[in-house]
């Protein structure tokens, strides 16, 4: 039987202040099965509203790649809440490479591009490696593109 439970303090802490300041955490849950057969198959996440179903999710994300896995839905849920993003949208948004330019605002990289963005960030704050991009990029460069998305509600 899965579970669905709320977030834990510690993985509310996981987003990024900019982003944070746009999610209702009380509103997310996590579910602990797969969305639907095809995420089943694949062994993937996916991010319903504030529902993200995380097939085998953990009680609390406390490893490095949970913490990263989780920071990289929650984005998904920012996404759904500050920006009204959702569904089709998002799938035809598959790209998850990308290569950070300090100048360039959050915005302008795509829907999973995002998520991968602060999913390396979560990464870097830890000395973990980056999965999406090339090496690793300054931390201080990964701040200052997530701080380009303070505030912002669609």
């Amino acid at each position: 039987m899965p579970t669905v439970r709320a977030l834990t303090d510690f993985e509310r802490s996981l987003l990024p202040l900019p982003l944070a300041a746009g999610v209702d955490f009380s509103a997310v849950r996590i579910v602990s099965r797969a969305h639907n057969p095809y995420a089943a198959l694949m062994r993937i996440s996916v991010v319903r509203g504030s529902r993200i179903f995380w097939p085998g999710a953990p009680a609390e994300a406390v490893s490095l790649a949970a913490r990263a896995h989780l920071a990289h839905e929650l984005v998904h849920v920012w996404q759904y809440q500050a920006l009204n993003r959702s569904g089709i949208e998002l799938l035809f948004s598959r790209v998850y490479r990308y290569r950070l330019d300090p100048a360039r605002a959050f915005l302008s990289y795509g829907y999973e591009q995002q998520a991968a963005i602060v999913e390396d960030y979560v990464r870097l704050c830890d000395g973990g490696q980056c999965r999406w991009t090339e090496g690793a990029g300054a931390r201080a460069d990964y701040e200052r593109v997530i701080a380009t998305a303070a505030g912002v509600r669609l």
